[in-house]
């Protein structure tokens, strides 16, 4: 696996409209950036599902 850099890169998505809504109350609700939210669900899904896989190997 390569080394995490700091370097931020833009990644455009498509989402349904509530979705996005409870984005931007949960960033307003923890003081963070939409972005932030997103940034940490993902590390916390990618995470878990490569755990996952490890332990099927």
């Amino acid at each position: 696996m390569e080394e995490a850099t700091n370097e931020a890169m833009r990644l455009q998505v498509d989402i349904p409209d509530d979705l996005k809504t409870r984005l931007k109350l949960q960033s307003v609700r923890d003081g963070i950036t939409m972005s932030e939210v997103v940034e940490k669900a993902l590390n916390e899904y990618l995470n878990k599902v490569e755990k996952a896989a490890s332990k099927g190997r």
